[in-house]
């Protein structure tokens, strides 16, 4: 048990280092823009996902009927062991041929 959680320590604070460390050397060569060039696009991303997220909970669910009608419409198939043999295939040949031999 100590080892499992010397392990996870160790991967926290080594996560922790790189994040940091990353994070001061873009902001140091200008890869991390300031606040105001982030917030912008920031507020714009939420204010899309948000409308999208209500756009999915207020979109109208399929009637019953109509999922009814697809269900039944839906063709089930058997398993193949439970299918029946097609009397004048290849396979129902073999199958008599075997049984055939079989019996005699």
């Amino acid at each position: 048990m100590a080892t499992r959680m010397w392990r996870l320590l160790a991967g926290i604070v080594a996560t922790g280092l790189y994040v940091v460390s990353t994070g001061s050397l873009a902001y140091a060569h200008g890869g991390v823009p300031d606040p105001e060039e982030l917030g912008p696009p920031l507020f714009t991303s939420a204010v899309l996902g948000l409308m999208c997220y209500m756009l999915m909970i207020t979109w109208p669910r399929a009637s019953e009927e109509s999922q009814r009608e697809a269900r039944r419409k839906k063709p089930k198939r058997q398993p193949a062991w439970r299918r029946p043999i097609r009397l004048d295939s290849e396979r129902a040949q073999q199958l008599y041929l075997v049984k055939k031999a079989s019996n005699s």
